[in-house]
């Protein structure tokens, strides 16, 4: 005779009406999805483009100006954001001038320190030269450029598409300080007419201003022989009384038309305190690195205009050498050195009429 009677689960199963049914599937479905989150090893999703450092292009040319602007609230927060500023620029072979070429695409994205992607509004349907201005900034998380991704997809001359991509390292974090010094530009020797001559390369140089709240700084790079293809990537931080470096203007894929770079008037918080100003600029000629300006130099020291050069710098280990009397002490020596002088003169002359007197000749 069969056994009838059901199993437990069964007899559960059984006395469930509808809304058990569906509550029971509820509960089995976010089961098994706790478990595959759980037991499944995360994946990273993050896709970073694969493009190379483009030294020189013969058609165009992206740059990319990245600048650290801090700012304080009422209860002196400290917020910081990038100011991002992409300058597209033709070439053509002849005369190196933008022929205005026709953007179809522009796609520029960033790596974070934090090991995420940042993506920037995408831009079409303009002509060379153009500048498209972003601005980094989440409240949730911090938003610090590792790297930058440029791809364009633009006409040449003939009018056939093709696309550019750049890639672009960034040099956010300041290290070895003790080789920067305030030489502010490269240079190397050329036999011109037969004698060796220095020739600069490139030339980086500061100026400043100041007012209660901040220092406003600016930035000018002078590449003087433009005649060679040449790539410039630069980065500048401000460092603090307490030695930490704030990244502040920084430039990279600059290859212009143009013989010089301008940056100007951007502001440093004096909450920071801010002392010095320091500089790295690799300089590139025919796709290889000809040398790299380590430069530094003390803000209060900057000039107000570029036609000024630095105050000089009087190193705590080779003081200027302190005199050995001040002015005052010196006239008060040289009047007392008068006198003396004048009193034996005076004293010669009364003894030698008096020696004629005592002794009169005959």
């Amino acid at each position: 005779m069969k056994n009838n009677q059901l199993h437990p689960i069964n007899q559960f199963i059984n006395r469930l009406n509808k809304s058990g049914f569906v509550l029971l599937i509820g509960i089995y479905i976010a089961l098994l999805v706790f478990l595959l989150f759980v037991l499944t090893p995360k994946r990273d999703y993050v896709v970073v483009p694969n493009y190379s450092h483009d030294l020189f292009n013969e058609e165009i040319n992206a740059q990319i100006t990245v600048v650290g602007l801090r700012t304080f609230d009422e209860e002196e927060n400290m917020t910081t954001k990038y100011s991002i500023l992409a300058r597209l620029q033709g070439r053509r072979p002849e005369d190196n001038l933008d022929p205005n070429l026709q953007l179809e695409r522009f796609q520029l994205s960033s790596y974070l320190e934090n090991g995420k992607m940042y993506y920037f509004t995408e831009q079409s349907g303009n002509k060379t030269p153009i500048t498209h201005s972003y601005t980094m900034y989440k409240e949730a998380e911090e938003t610090i450029p590792s790297s930058f991704f440029v791809s364009i997809q633009y006409q040449d001359l003939e009018g056939a598409s093709k696309v550019a991509t750049f890639y672009e390292q960034m040099m956010l974090t300041l290290t070895n300080k003790e080789t920067y010094t305030n030489t502010n530009k490269l240079t190397h020797i050329e036999s011109i007419e037969g004698v060796d001559t220095e020739v600069t390369d490139a030339k980086i140089a500061f100026i400043a201003t100041s007012d209660t709240k901040n220092y406003t700084v600016s930035v000018r790079i002078t590449i003087p022989k433009m005649s060679e293809d040449y790539h410039v990537d630069m980065q500048s931080w401000y460092v603090d009384d307490q030695g930490e470096a704030y990244p502040f203007i920084g430039v990279y894929g600059y290859a212009d038309q143009r013989s010089t770079f301008n940056h100007a008037n951007r502001p440093i918080p004096k909450q920071i305190n801010p002392v010095s100003i320091y500089s790295k600029l690799n300089f590139y000629r025919d796709e290889a690195l000809v040398g790299t300006i380590n430069y530094t130099q003390l803000i209060d020291n900057l000039p107000n205009n570029f036609g000024t050069e630095p105050t000089p710098d009087l190193q705590p280990d080779n003081p200027a050498p302190t005199p050995l009397f001040t002015t005052t002490e010196w006239i008060i020596a040289g009047t007392v050195f008068a006198g003396l002088a004048a009193a034996s003169v005076g004293y010669y002359i009364f003894d030698k009429k008096r020696k004629q007197s005592t002794h009169p000749k005959e």
